[in-house]
């Protein structure tokens, strides 16, 4: 029989992974994977038909489905299984410094990036990144916008979540 998810516990966690939930439900003997959205748990320990954990990868902000399978199918999304991601964050920034006409090419690592092109936006004060590309949860390429001599905080936005100003996102315009 297909299995069925009632709730989790917790339903949030960091984007950076490592949340172990309690998932409980019907029919979870034989489970075979735990998906939170389209990222596969990096653990899972089925403790009885009606209780199992799952452990969270690195993920992308934002609210997911966490579907379970086993040879019965797959679960069907449904509001109680909703886990959510925190708020990206910015690790480093490589390199830090650059013109102040913009157009350097910067690495920038963290978490809760959404990968592919387009889907995380920088922003450097007011004005935004150019050619961002993801090319993980944790890693994004771009273009620096033009600014002005000194430095700004570089925020990531994915989707309604914004990272926090911390002393590792700093990027100077020379």
């Amino acid at each position: 029989m297909r299995p069925v998810v009632t709730k989790l516990a917790p339903a949030t966690g960091p984007a950076a992974g490592g949340t172990t939930i309690t998932i409980t439900g019907k029919n979870l003997l034989g489970v075979t994977s735990v998906n939170f959205g389209p990222t596969p748990a990096v653990g899972i320990h089925v403790l009885s038909a009606t209780s199992m954990t799952a452990t969270s990868a690195p993920g992308s902000a934002g609210v997911y489905d966490v579907t379970v399978t086993s040879p019965g199918g797959t679960s069907l999304p449904v509001a109680k299984d909703r886990f959510k991601f925190g708020s990206p964050t910015v690790t480093t920034v490589s390199p830090a410094t650059g013109a102040k006409a913009g157009g350097t090419a910067v690495t920038v690592t963290g978490t809760g990036f959404a990968p592919g092109a387009g889907r995380t936006v920088f922003e450097f004060g007011k004005s935004f990144a150019t050619e961002v590309s993801c090319s993980s949860t944790s890693r994004c390429t771009l273009l620096t916008p033009a600014g002005k001599v000194g430095t700004v905080d570089i925020l990531a936005l994915v989707g309604n979540a914004r990272s926090g100003k911390v002393p590792a996102d700093r990027y100077t315009y020379n």
